[in-house]
């Protein structure tokens, strides 16, 4: 580590995964000293290996804790693709689609349509 520079922060985040890097872009962006602490790559850890999907809940038993954070995350991640593009210029890649289930007999066909109804229920589109 020598010639290594230390400066004093306010906020330590211990991960550098989408979640860790996307607090501290908000916390920086809202005028914060933020370190984010990484073993190894930036998302180079299990945020890399993901196919980055957030999806609305598939379980009647979700807790209810749980379907207002995905909620939440859904509404909030095009606002932070957008702003992360602009001021970086880049493309992150973000597309948005659906997904195809298959109901192979009308009794996967009667559940999908009762998911589908609960989704929608909860403000799922």
């Amino acid at each position: 580590m020598s010639g290594m520079g230390y400066q004093a922060v306010e906020v330590a985040i211990v991960g550098g995964g989408i979640i860790g890097c996307a607090i501290a872009y908000e916390l920086a962006r809202k005028g914060h000293r933020v370190a984010v602490v990484e073993r190894g790559a930036i998302g180079g850890e299990a945020s890399g290996a993901s196919a980055g999907i957030i999806a609305p809940p598939s379980n009647k038993d979700t807790p209810a804790v749980r379907v207002e954070l995905t909620a939440r995350s859904l509404s909030a991640y095009p606002w932070l693709v957008a702003a992360l593009q602009d001021e970086t210029g880049l493309d992150v890649g973000y597309r948005q689609w659906g997904a195809l289930l298959v109901a192979r007999n009308e009794n996967d066909h009667a559940r999908l349509r009762a998911l589908l109804s609960w989704q929608e229920d909860l403000g799922f589109d």
